[in-house]
């Protein structure tokens, strides 16, 4: 019983489905393509909607903007954290070659 319901209902539903996609207007002319303006009302709206529309006082742009902020501190810590562990091996390098001309200086000396 219920499939019979669902397939008479489908059947109307492709029909006036069909009806609307054969008198779209510039169909003849454009073929495929005269779907394309559909399309681009949709993006329109959605990029419209992200920019305007809040809800409980957050929207998509101000989510972004924050985890973006996120992503660059995070991208300084490593790279701080990079040159903090360069300049501690530098600084070890520079006290072992100071000790080591040390010690060659001190055995030049007492030669």
């Amino acid at each position: 019983m219920y499939r019979d319901f669902y397939r008479q209902y489908m059947q109307q539903y492709r029909k006036i489905i069909s009806v609307i996609l054969d008198n779209w207007p510039l169909r003849k002319q454009l073929g495929f393509y005269s779907y394309l303006p559909i399309f681009f009302a949709i993006g329109a709206w959605t990029e419209f909607s992200m920019i305007h529309m809040r809800i409980n006082g957050i929207d998509f742009y101000s989510v972004y903007k924050r985890k973006e902020q996120e992503r660059l501190l995070e991208e300084r810590k490593r790279i701080e954290q990079m040159l903090e562990t360069k300049r501690v091996q530098l600084e070890q390098q520079s006290s072992s070659s100071t000790t080591t001309t040390t010690t060659t200086s001190n055995i030049t000396n007492q030669s």
